[in-house]
């Protein structure tokens, strides 16, 4: 049997909780984002129906600009 005294002190963990006005801001920001990638990927989905040399020009693979024009909005 130990005779080591028991530890009663709170171990916390370093985990912070993100601020209320950081979930809010992030909640506000996200349909733009959004909205922005949307549009971003319409671009992308214009210029895929482009020459190859055009898409070529601007320093991108076909394959490249149909992986990210076809990835849904919400995701980076």
């Amino acid at each position: 049997m130990s005779t080591a005294p028991y530890d009663h002190t709170v171990h916390t963990h370093s985990v912070t909780k993100p601020h209320i006005f950081e979930v809010l801001q992030a909640a506000i920001n996200t349909p733009y984002i959004w909205a922005a990638r949307a549009a971003q990927r319409r671009e992308l989905r214009e210029l895929l129906a482009q020459d190859e040399r055009i898409i070529r020009d601007v320093g991108l693979k076909r394959e490249d600009v149909a992986r990210e024009a076809f990835k849904a909005f919400w995701r980076e």
